[in-house]
């Protein structure tokens, strides 16, 4: 999977935009006043060990955890090992370490990011993660000036979605956008008469996970079925299934099928999903009809 070299070279444009809000700290006289006298960024950073620990939080703690850039990073064929060997050679050469960067495992940043849709927001929302773990680290703002100019220039082969909006996944709102739809959606079909027999003994945090899963695979960077399930709970303890063995021996009929899709359509129009966004949307759940209703001959 692409994605799995996807971490390392978005901390260019991370840093980048992070320069911004950095000198402003040191204008107005905030920021960090670590002592930068001496040796190399690299050596101030703790060398390749430093660099790596500071890392692996901001994967763990930071990427990891958040909805609106995880997607790219929740996929079992993502080896977090690489992500974090990655980021920390490529932070290791451009801080004045010995190593060489892209090195085994790694590849330059327009191959790696080549497909996968970034947007500039994606870029902005993980800038903000890696600035304040070097902040949060007592890394000098002279340092991350340094750092961050040392990137610059990388932006065009990272980011593909300048104004983010070449997708769906990106017009909707990207995963928080597909997720708060998703709890509508839930809602709404719990509380249908006709098809809320359905959901009874429905494990709602499972399913509102996988149905976001699916609806961000239409062309965002979810892959469905092969969730990482050791980093995000949410799936409990298998991956999302496919639509046939999901919904087999539910007895669901045509009717069904039709009342499901018509709230769907009712969750996203109250999500503000534009219709061209929403239509395509429900065209993906057509032809799902055959795998999910117990007649399919009976599928438009």
């Amino acid at each position: 999977m692409l994605a799995g070299r996807l971490f390392s070279p978005l901390l260019s444009r991370a840093l980048a935009v992070g320069l911004t809000s950095a000198l402003t700290l040191a204008c107005n006289g905030g920021g960090n006043e670590a002592d930068t006298s001496g040796g190399t960024i690299y050596d101030r950073l703790g060398q390749e060990q430093g660099i790596r620990e500071a890392v692996i939080d901001m994967v763990v703690d930071r990427i990891a955890a958040d909805a609106k850039i995880n997607a790219y990073f929740l996929n079992d064929g993502v080896d977090v090992s690489i992500v974090i060997k990655c980021l920390t050679l490529q932070l290791s050469a451009l801080t004045g370490g010995p190593q060489e960067y892209p090195g085994d495992d790694c590849r330059d940043m327009l191959e790696s990011h080549e497909g996968l849709g970034i947007s500039d927001a994606d870029f902005m929302d993980l800038a903000g993660h890696v600035v304040d773990e070097l902040v949060e680290r007592g890394v000098a703002q002279a340092d991350i000036d340094v750092m961050v100019e040392a990137f610059l220039g990388m932006y065009d082969d990272i980011v593909e979605d300048r104004d983010d909006n070449a997708t769906v996944y990106q017009r909707v709102g990207r995963k928080p956008g597909i997720q708060a739809a998703v709890t509508d959606f839930y809602t709404i079909i719990t509380t249908n008469p006709a098809i809320m027999g359905f959901f009874v003994d429905t494990d709602q945090t499972r399913l509102e996970a996988c149905l976001t899963r699916q609806l961000c695979s239409i062309d965002g960077p979810c892959d469905y079925g092969k969730e990482a399930i050791a980093l995000d709970p949410s799936y409990g303890s298998t991956p999302c299934q496919d639509m046939l063995t999901s919904h087999e021996g539910l007895m669901i009929s045509l009717q069904d099928f039709e009342a499901l899709a018509a709230d769907l359509i009712m969750a996203l129009d109250n999500a503000g999903v534009a219709a061209a966004d929403r239509d395509a949307i429900v065209s993906v759940l057509g032809p799902m009809c055959a795998q999910i209703i117990d007649d399919p001959a009976l599928c438009p």
